[in-house]
C-alpha cells in the first residue's frame, strides 16, 4: 500500500519489539503527549535508573515516511515538494 513502509532497524530493538523489520502504517496517525510517550527499555545501569533505546530515523527513511504520510492523507499531489 502506498501508506505502509518496510522499515529496516540494524540493530532490531529491544524485546518485545526485536524484529529486524518494523512497519510504518502511516494511515494510522494518531496526536499524543510526548509525557505519554515512552523509550524502549534496555537494562538498569550499575545505579539503578533506566537505560532506554534512543535512535533516529534515517533521512532517507524519513522522506519515504513522510510520503507514506501524505498519500494517507490524501495529499499525493504535495510529495514532489519534499
Amino acid at each position: 500500500m502506498p501508506h505502509h513502509y518496510r522499515l529496516q532497524m540494524r540493530p532490531p530493538l529491544p524485546y518485545p519489539y526485536n524484529s529486524e523489520i518494523q512497519w510504518v502504517k502511516a494511515d494510522m496517525l494518531a496526536t499524543v503527549s510526548f509525557q505519554r510517550l515512552h523509550l524502549p527499555y534496555i537494562k538498569k545501569n550499575k545505579d539503578g535508573k533506566r537505560e532506554y533505546d534512543v535512535r533516529l530515523i534515517d533521512e532517507a527513511d524519513f522522506l519515504k515516511i513522510k510520503e507514506c504520510v501524505l498519500n494517507a492523507l490524501g495529499l499525493t499531489q504535495l510529495i514532489n515538494y519534499l
